[in-house]
């Protein structure tokens, strides 16, 4: 999976998101979430947020695409968190607030959540 991650790192720097994504449509959902989220993340943590916006963007239409099923949600969830850090990073701070919004409409009790979009306010 690795090799694939780099493959569509390599495509989105190029600016050719349409085949990156093409690269990922059809691979199993949880597992290339997982992945999508933590490349995601090391990238939202490295300040690279544009990139990790992406990743956490492709995450979430490969998850609404194949139906929300409960493990995919989790993955969701985190995403929404993770993709509301990095907009959050670039001062966006209206559309973190919107992502943590669908976080919690998917997760309620999750408090990360409510706090970030606390801080966000």
């Amino acid at each position: 999976m690795p090799e694939l991650l780099d493959e569509i790192e390599d495509l989105l720097k190029k600016g050719e998101k349409k085949k990156a994504f093409g690269l990922i449509k059809d691979k199993d959902t949880n597992s290339l979430a997982e992945e999508l989220i933590e490349r995601g993340s090391f990238l939202a943590d490295n300040e690279k947020y544009d990139f990790a916006i992406m990743y956490f963007n492709f995450s979430e239409k490969i998850a609404i695409d194949k139906g929300i099923k409960e493990t995919a949600r989790k993955h969701l969830t985190d995403a929404y968190i993770i993709r509301g850090l990095a907009y959050g990073g670039k001062g966006e701070f209206d559309t973190a607030i919107e992502d943590y919004n669908k976080a919690i409409k998917l997760n309620p009790e999750y408090a990360g959540a409510y706090n970030n979009r606390g801080l966000a306010y």
